[in-house]
């Protein structure tokens, strides 16, 4: 197997997406899993900010700070693939929506590799647009 490529979206909705693409690429099921950090309550432990007193200089009031919520990171897709071509596979595929950082630390030579796979689809994009 190879090392394993893990990725922080801040939409679950393409992480759901690549995780679909994926498995209909013949990845396994349980080599492609997604982990949703939110739940019906809300966010988890660590995303939460205190409120702004209108009173001091430069604070607002409560409805501004809060009015566009931010949410970052919180669907984890983690991908075990079996051998170099699923991982490569992998790569590029994310590269088609423009996500790039791996969790795993690369050799300098596949490192520019697999960047120039993602310019090459990045620029094929554009040029489809």
């Amino acid at each position: 197997m190879e090392n394993t490529l893990i990725y922080v979206f801040d939409d679950c909705g393409l992480a759901e997406r690549v995780r679909e693409e994926l498995i209909a690429l013949e990845f396994r099921h349980e080599h492609v899993v997604l982990t949703v950090g939110d739940d019906e309550a809300g966010p988890v432990a660590g995303n939460f900010s205190v409120g702004n007193d209108p009173s001091v200089t430069g604070g607002t009031d409560y409805q501004e700070a809060y009015a566009n919520p931010k949410e970052r990171g919180t669907c984890t897709l983690t991908i075990t693939p079996l051998d170099a071509t699923q991982s490569e596979t992998a790569i590029r595929l994310l590269a088609h929506y423009g996500i790039i950082e791996q969790s795993q630390e690369l050799g300098a030579e596949r490192a520019a590799r697999i960047e120039q796979g993602a310019a090459a689809e990045r620029a094929e994009r554009e040029r489809r647009t």
